[in-house]
């Protein structure tokens, strides 16, 4: 079987789940484990995500089962493969599945915290719709705990995605969340504003169900609102909606709806009649909670009414059907309402014995009603705690995490320090072609000996600040400082062709701002030596604590020769280096003489700042561990050359 195959097969465990066939969903995993570690034709790749489906999978089942700790552990194990696979896609969605293991287990902390970490990887993952779900989930999780403002500005962050996405029936149901929990808060306008936007996709699309549930809603807006004859028009199409899929259920509950419009507006037989009707469907339907509902508001229609002994003798029958279910249901408090008609039910026939006993029963009811209602409210208070909890903390380790992220960056190259962050452990590359500075300060031990501490660490700040200014500037990356030694290399890890002119030009400028720098009360000069050399190197991480980037190879030690050999207030560079300058700088040349001939007017300058360098010929001298070298002086040139004979005697 194909890769494409086989998810489809996992993909068809799911309404099975749903519907509570766990066998037949763990033999669909097996099935699947079975073919992707004997089909050849299978990548590595292909088999480690079926790998991760099937054990998501089946962390799944063990949720819906109810065992919640095989879940964890087997959800645990889907993890783990998905980040050993640095599969951002399927981490999120094992940490999703962790998330609703929480939910079914009402720990909506819990819950919040696996969301949480979703959202972190957001930047990774490129499908809109699973992270438009990650929010989703969010704002179901502070509906629970009855947080609106926080579920609406979960849900609102949702939107976005989903609206990337054009799946306008996963955004049509958005709307309508965002629509019921605008009603929460009160916000009528809001409300119909995203019900009527809900509606609008699912007429759009052809969802019957979507233009259903909003017709509803929109009704129950507008019957608050007083305006019964709008109210009554979205039932009526709400109603045909149900009746055209076939959701009995549905229909009854469009008619039952109707039939309080009927009420309100003082028709009572015909709302009688509309709520017998409804009745009659959920029959079929074993809706229980919503019979009971429709018998009470029988019952209360009749009470009012009471034209007549048959109407509270019907009322009776309603409000004892109704309490059977009711008591069956542990529901408290629709018992305690059915009672309260009870009473009244006894009171108008005057049996004051029966009347008493139904408004004890009835007073029991609230009592313990208040008392649930108090637990919930502890419970609902201790989960915003959780949460809010579970958010302080992401947001205290986010902040940590950026932190560290940013003292990496500042202890290692960016590229490389990220690249430690994502999980490499060995760093290590060899590089061809870098130019090396090496800096030292002259006379630095007597100078140290002649101020304060402090004074001495200033001023050593002030002159490497500037040093790594330039460096930034001129694109080279700075390795390390010893004392009063300063390392920096061009061509690592960033690879750059002018890596010599780049280290020439900064070499330059730091003896231009060394000019300009004194440090101490005495205001003393400071003068340096600078060498600099070209060649191959090898540079890597080393530690694991206090990591360093560093480099190795010959060319180091010689930029070291070069700089310890050289005099103060100069740049002494290797033949090596002197040559890539002067072979880069013909490169230029060339395209600055080829660029001139296709210009309208010759007394356009021919070169750049690159071009103003001079290496001058210092002879042969004794090297330490190298013996004779000849070296050069490295000098800047004029700053603008426009004749092309001029051109080519530069380096």
């Amino acid at each position: 079987m194909s890769a494409a195959s086989l998810h489809a097969r996992l993909d068809s465990a799911n309404p099975m789940l749903e519907n509570g066939a766990y066998d037949d969903v763990d033999s669909i995993c097996d099935e699947v484990d079975y073919a992707a570690d004997s089909d050849a034709s299978l990548t590595d790749d292909e088999r480690t995500i079926l790998q991760i489906r099937t054990t998501k999978v089946r962390g799944d089942t063990f949720s819906h089962r109810g065992a919640y700790e095989r879940a964890t552990e087997t959800l645990n194990e889907a993890l783990r493969l998905a980040e050993h696979a640095h599969n951002a896609e399927y981490r999120v969605i094992v940490q999703m599945a962790h998330g609703n293991n929480a939910y079914r287990q009402r720990r909506y902390a819990d819950m919040v915290g696996w969301l949480m970490r979703c959202v972190e990887l957001a930047d990774e993952v490129s499908n809109l719709a699973l992270m438009a779900g990650v929010y989703c989930n969010l704002g179901v999780t502070s509906w629970e705990v009855s947080d609106y403002t926080k579920a609406l500005s979960w849900y609102e962050k949702a939107l976005p995605f989903a609206e990337a996405t054009q799946h306008e029936l996963f955004l049509s149901n958005i709307y309508t969340n965002i629509g019921n929990i605008y009603h929460q808060l009160e916000d009528l306008d809001a409300s119909q504003l995203y019900h009527e936007r809900s509606l609008t996709l699912g007429q759009r699309i052809e969802s019957t169900d979507s233009i259903g549930t909003a017709h509803l809603h929109l009704a129950g807006i507008q019957r608050e609102r007083g305006d019964l004859p709008a109210a009554f028009n979205h039932y009526q199409r709400a109603l045909e909606a149900y009746q055209t899929v076939g959701d009995t259920r549905m229909v009854a509950v469009a008619m039952s709806s109707i039939a309080n419009i009927h009420v309100d507006e003082g028709r009572d037989d015909e709302a009688l009649e509309m709520k017998q009707r409804a009745l009659d469907l959920l029959a079929s339907t074993n809706d229980e909670v919503a019979e009971a509902k429709i018998l009470h508001d029988m019952a209360s229609i009749l009470i009012d009414r009471n034209t007549s002994s048959a109407d509270l003798e019907t009322a009776e029958v309603y409000l004892r059907r109704s309490i059977d279910v009711n008591t069956t249901l542990d529901s408290k408090q629709r018992l305690a309402e059915d009672y309260e008609w009870l009473e009244k039910v006894h009171t108008l026939r005057n049996e004051w014995q029966s009347a008493y006993e139904a408004s004890r029963i009835q007073r029991d009811l609230v009592a313990a009603v208040r008392s649930e209602s108090a637990i919930a409210n502890a419970r609902m208070l201790e989960h915003r705690r959780q949460i809010e909890s579970s958010e302080r903390d992401r947001q205290v380790k986010l902040a940590r995490f950026q932190e560290q992220e940013r003292i990496f960056h500042n202890i290692l190259p960016v590229s490389i320090a990220d690249r430690l962050i994502e999980g490499e452990t060995t760093i290590a590359e060899s590089y061809d072609h870098v130019s090396i500075f090496f800096s030292d300060i002259v006379g630095f031990t007597t100078l140290a000996s002649q101020m304060s501490a402090t004074d001495l660490v200033n001023g050593l700040n002030r002159i490497f600040s500037e040093f790594d200014r330039l460096a930034v500037l001129h694109g080279l990356e700075k390795i390390k400082t010893i004392g009063d030694a300063y390392m920096a290399v061009c061509g690592v890890p960033v690879r750059h062709d002018d890596h010599a002119q780049r280290v020439a030009h900064f070499a330059l400028d730091v003896l231009a701002v060394m000019n300009t720098i004194t440090i101490g009360p005495q205001n003393t000069p400071v003068r340096i030596r600078i060498g600099l050399h070209t060649g191959s190197v090898v540079a890597g991480v080393i530690g694991t604590q206090k990591f360093a980037y560093d480099l190795w190879g010959d060319t180091v030690n010689v930029a070291s020769r070069m700089e310890s050999s050289g005099e103060a207030g100069r740049v002494h560079v290797s033949e090596a280096f002197a040559s890539e300058l002067k072979s880069n700088t013909e490169y230029i040349i060339q395209n600055a003489i080829k660029e001139s001939r296709t210009q309208e007017s010759h007394e356009v300058p021919l070169v750049t700042r690159n071009l103003s360098l001079v290496t001058i010929e210092r002879g042969s001298i004794d090297i330490k561990g190298k013996g004779p070298m000849t070296t050069y002086w490295l000098e800047g040139a004029l700053n603008a050359v426009t004749d092309t004979a001029d051109l080519r005697s530069i380096c």
